[in-house]
């Protein structure tokens, strides 16, 4: 059965439901009771969604316009999302957990993506305008905004190394590399340590405000600014500055660990001014 809302109009669902395709351009909301909803074909979403369980999206989704979906439970796209058209539409994702299995944006680009909830990434996002997440993350693909990356509490890179490109890709909270490099392509804000990357590289600025270690190289390309005391540890590796090292206006110490308890066999390149 396909399941069609027009402009407008609002489903109250209150019970378990599999449709095989959608197409939403009103509600569907949940005032009372429990409800869960499956989608097993293609979706066309726009308004909202509100169920008190889990939603399942199995076929490709598109956005047809600012889209907001809200779930008690787990909220899971098997496949690829895009935008309509030429269009730009908004995501706002509120769940315990957002699982995402498909390329985003790879054909369309979504604009700003707002998930709060924990978000579990297997599959690139390709093209948004921004990404936002309240709870923890794991980034087992790449993810690329135009504007800002925002992660505000803890991230975890799992499965391979990790290229993530923005204007700003702010860390609020700890980031576990789990043995795997991350790139940033854009400016870093690093508000909580990094631990366990094997490497680390960042072509904008770095604003360091919490320790960083790597297994091997650090290099930050532009210009750094220490908001605070920070210790950068790498085993026998090298760590290079490509542009100025600065406080943020008051004196910041820097203090370079490169020894293993062997031997420290790295070297540390500063480029340019330091202070």
């Amino acid at each position: 059965t396909d399941l069609s809302i027009a402009s407008g109009a609002t489903l109250d669902l209150q019970s378990t439901q599999t449709f095989a395709t959608l197409d939403l351009d009103g509600t569907i909301s949940n005032s009372a009771g429990s409800s869960e909803l499956t989608i097993t074909g293609a979706s066309d979403i726009e308004g909202s969604i509100t169920t008190s369980g889990t939603q399942d999206y199995e076929g490709a989704i598109t956005l047809t316009d600012n889209t907001t979906l809200v779930s008690g439970d787990q909220i899971t796209f098997d496949t690829t999302v895009n935008s309509e058209g030429s269009e730009t539409n908004n995501l706002t994702v509120t769940a315990t957990e957002l699982q995402l299995d498909g390329i985003i944006g790879g054909t369309q680009t979504l604009g700003a993506i707002s998930i709060t909830g924990i978000l579990d990434l297997n599959a690139a996002i390709t093209n948004a305008t921004s990404l936002s997440v309240s709870s923890t993350s794991n980034l087992g693909a790449d993810v690329t905004t135009s504007s800002t990356q925002t992660y505000t509490s803890a991230v975890t890179l799992s499965g391979a190394d990790r290229t993530l490109t923005g204007s700003i890709v702010n860390f609020v909270d700890t980031l576990a590399g789990g043995t795997n490099g991350l790139t940033i392509t854009g400016n870093l804000d690093l508000d909580g340590a990094a631990t366990g990357l094997s490497t680390l590289a960042v072509s904008g600025t770095s604003n360091l405000g919490a320790d960083v270690t790597t297994s091997s190289t650090q290099t930050y390309t532009s210009a750094v600014v220490l908001s605070t005391d920070v210790t950068l540890t790498t085993t026998d590796s090298d760590i290079t500055f490509g542009a100025t090292v600065d406080g943020d206006g008051t004196a910041r110490d820097l203090t370079i660990d490169m020894d293993n308890g062997v031997g420290a066999d790295g070297t540390v390149q500063f480029i340019n001014t330091v202070g």
